[in-house]
């Protein structure tokens, strides 16, 4: 049975950094000092096939397309290994990585449906689609797969390419620096912490240092709204991208 609300059903879990337990599998939080290897790996729980022009593939389960589609992908790389071999290998670490099984006893079955062996486990494609959902929920920061349409995505997407053109983005070391320097935390604390909650606590900073010049200027006599880094109002996760199109494109010409 697929899981209809995955963010209600790990808030529980999540809100203390503790591992989500689906049926009798422990699926654990990514920690900062593995998340580089899971941000390098996690694209193969993410791939939006339903949006692939193929009816066959849409109407695959998600665990069925990850084996037909890509890990028998013979399309050879630069780095000369298969295009199927590297889908293979992400595989195998995101299931390593978050569920706690060695690589050696990951495999695949199907006698008439399609399952994975994780040690003495066996789970098959439903069970499939909703770990894939928790992992992605569990540890992404701010992840979202409610569908939109397509004209939806298309305006998003430029509003984000506005709003960010000519930034460059802060790396996982920027955002190390950042929470060093604004916490009492040192390196062993953050690399120990779940990569979520670091990505948290680095916004809840950035949020709370723009407050507080906001808050300096508003005391200055500037003009304008100031939203609390902490009580904020709530909306609908997409306003600013439509309240804001047109200030953004004004500031960048």
């Amino acid at each position: 049975m697929l899981i209809q609300d995955v963010k209600e059903f790990i808030e529980p879990y999540v809100s203390l950094d503790i591992p989500v337990q689906y049926k009798d599998l422990e699926i654990k939080p990514i920690l900062v000092k593995d998340s580089l290897t899971f941000l390098r790996s996690y694209d193969i729980l993410n791939i939006e096939k339903n949006r692939i022009p193929d009816a066959k593939i849409i109407q695959m389960s998600y665990l069925q397309y990850i084996v037909d589609q890509l890990m028998f992908d013979d399309t050879m790389t630069e780095f000369g290994f298969s295009a199927g071999d590297i889908w293979k290998e992400k595989f195998i670490t995101i299931l390593s990585l978050c569920i706690d099984v060695k690589s050696e006893n990951i495999s695949l079955i199907n006698d008439g449906r399609l399952k994975i062996t994780l040690g003495d486990k066996i789970i098959d494609a439903d069970d499939f689609e909703n770990i894939r959902r928790i992992i992605l929920y569990q540890n992404i920061n701010g992840f979202d797969d409610t569908p939109i349409s397509e004209d939806f995505r298309k305006n998003l997407e430029k509003y984000y390419a506005i709003k960010n053109y000519g930034m460059k983005m802060p790396t996982m070391d920027d955002k190390m620096d950042v929470v060093m320097s604004c916490t009492s935390m040192n390196d062993k604390d953050i690399k120990n912490m779940t990569y979520r909650r670091f990505e948290r606590v680095f916004e809840r900073i950035v949020s709370k240092n723009d407050y507080m010049v906001g808050a300096l200027f508003q005391s200055q006599g500037a003009k304008g709204s100031l939203e609390h880094w902490v009580f904020k109002k709530e909306k609908d996760k997409y306003s600013e991208a439509f309240t804001k199109m047109g200030a953004v494109k004004q500031s960048i010409n």
